[in-house]
């Protein structure tokens, strides 16, 4: 999204003369995408790897287990702590923390000592440290985009992420294991590390630091929950978002196994 800041914003002195640097916004939209792309290599990826590890359907479903319940148990306390913290650092931060967890992953997998316990946790500790990016990510928006352009800008956020991760990294990652087991893995260090670098490139005077609540984080979340179900619209959506869930991840949990043994379709089909 390049183009010229709002016109206050050069009133103000933000820049002197034409300027080819990106927008901050832009910076945070590409960091985005490119760690959803790795999201979806390596959500596609573990199952795969859970499967070569163990046949049993037990136990290869424990990776979607694995992969939604700290959104149960840190969602909420995910939110209320975007509010409370630099989201610009924690974001960068984040992105390199998970960027070494997978490159540990994919270590384990090229000397052969991958262990279902090891992507189980790697996959539990993934979206866990997921539930405070996304969090503080969406918190992001309001800071660095204008009132009249926030719709804009939040659905090409989310445009950008289910593309590059429901419509790219699953067969990306699939062909990746294809060829190589570990190659998915190695894909996500990258975009994991891309995504920090592009995430640190957002001027720190962009997304100023949050101001210190006053509350206690259970009484944040509670307001929230509150405000959210004495919504009637947001309830209701929630609700159909929750039903939605959950049964796609009863479908997706054994889908590696049905289209691999069933289907004979291999691990590119199942990416497909």
């Amino acid at each position: 999204m390049p183009g010229d800041p709002p016109a206050h914003r050069v009133a103000a002195g933000a820049r002197r003369g034409p300027s080819r640097r990106p927008r901050p916004f832009a910076l945070l939209w590409g960091a985005g995408t490119v760690s959803a792309l790795g999201d979806g290599v390596h959500w596609i990826a573990l199952p795969l790897l859970a499967a070569s590890v163990t046949r049993d359907p037990r136990l290869v479903s424990l990776v979607s287990v694995a992969e939604q319940l700290p959104w149960v148990l840190f969602g909420l306390l995910a939110g209320a702590l975007a509010d409370r913290v630099d989201r610009r650092r924690v974001l960068w931060r984040l992105d390199l923390v998970r960027a070494g967890i997978v490159a540990v992953l994919a270590g384990t997998v090229l000397t052969g000592t991958v262990t279902l316990p090891v992507v189980l946790l790697v996959a539990f500790t993934l979206t866990s440290f997921g539930t405070v990016y996304d969090s503080a990510a969406a918190a992001m928006v309001p800071a660095l985009v204008p009132v009249a352009e926030r719709p804009a800008a939040n659905g090409r956020l989310q445009a950008g992420v289910l593309v590059a991760d429901t419509l790219l990294g699953a067969p990306v990652g699939a062909t990746l294991f294809t060829l190589l087991a570990a190659a998915p893995f190695l894909v996500d260090t990258a975009s994991f590390a891309v995504a920090a670098a592009l995430v640190a490139a957002i001027p720190a005077g962009a997304a100023p630091a949050a101001p210190a609540a006053a509350a206690p984080v259970r009484v944040d979340v509670a307001t929230g929950l509150r405000f959210l179900l004495g919504h009637r619209l947001l309830r209701r959506l929630c609700a159909y978002g929750a039903l939605i869930n959950l049964v796609t991840t009863v479908a997706v949990a054994l889908l590696v196994l049905y289209t691999r043994d069933v289907l004979h379709l291999g691990s590119l089909g199942y990416g497909l």
